[in-house]
């Protein structure tokens, strides 16, 4: 199944599928900060973000309470990690520089 396939159709994918791509997404991540790739770690952690919500709302997950706590926990994890890898964003920090040089922010 593709990834568009599974994005159009969510409840349709076997959640081990998606379980499977998000260990990929995770694992991927991983080696963007562990070895420094040129990659985008902030767009990395979104998509990671973006995944746990089809997970969640996949009917096996949302009527198991140890499988939608679990997953609730990992995203909230991984809505910080994306929230700061964001911050950290050359494109973010360089549009703060340039706020604070104008006087938009003190």
């Amino acid at each position: 199944m593709s990834t568009l396939t599974m994005l159009a159709n969510p409840n349709d994918t076997p959640v081990e599928q998606l379980q499977t791509t998000l260990t990929y997404l995770m694992t991927r991540y991983s080696s963007i900060i562990t070895f420094k790739l040129p990659d985008c770690a902030a767009c990395f952690a979104v998509t990671i973000v973006e995944h746990l919500n089809l997970i969640l709302a996949h009917p096996k997950v949302s009527s198991s309470s140890t499988l939608r706590d679990t997953y609730m926990q990992l995203q909230m994890n991984w809505e910080l990690l994306a929230s700061h890898a964001e911050s950290e964003h050359p494109a973010n920090q360089t549009l703060m520089r340039e706020a604070k040089q104008s006087g938009a922010l003190h």
